[in-house]
């Protein structure tokens, strides 16, 4: 938990992205006293050039690792997405999108080239990573609250 039981601020987006980044050279941290996330890029942290390790060793209670969500959840956050449109061509194509092989990528191109439904699908992934985020802070024990606004912003 945070120092003095306070809630800290994370950015919900940049959760999100952690939560969707599977690359064995990257790994995401959260920092339960400043809520920033920590990237790093084999065992570097980006923007500082220091070992996440050597971070790890000095306070070892300050950084949890921010693991992915498995394929088949976010693709279960598709499945669900499709589902919830309304019958007609855009639900027909999105489900055909992720029946192919690459269904990610698949699914990314069906979107692209259907504008009106990409801000729905962005929408209704965020939300579905919002209850991923909260669920993960609940089993780690840290009180968050979770904004989309950058501290940069909320400072001016």
């Amino acid at each position: 938990m945070a120092n003095d039981n306070t809630k800290i601020s994370v950015n919900l987006g940049q959760l999100m992205v952690s939560m969707q980044t599977h690359d064995y050279l990257d790994s995401h941290y959260l920092d339960i006293t400043t809520g920033d996330i920590l990237v790093t890029v084999d065992g570097i942290v980006a923007g500082q050039e220091m070992d996440i390790d050597d971070l790890l060793d000095e306070e070892p209670d300050r950084y949890r690792l921010i693991e992915p969500v498995s394929s088949s959840v976010a693709y279960q956050v598709m499945e669900d997405f499709v589902d919830h449109l309304p019958h007609g061509v855009a639900q027909t194509v999105l489900r055909h999108a992720i029946e192919k092989s690459k269904p990610f990528r698949q699914f990314k191109d069906a979107l692209a080239e259907l504008g009106e439904v990409r801000d729905q699908w962005s929408e209704f992934e965020l939300k579905a990573y919002q209850r991923f985020a909260e669920k993960w802070l609940s089993i780690e024990g840290i009180e968050a609250t979770l904004s989309l606004q950058s501290k940069v912003e909320s400072e001016v």
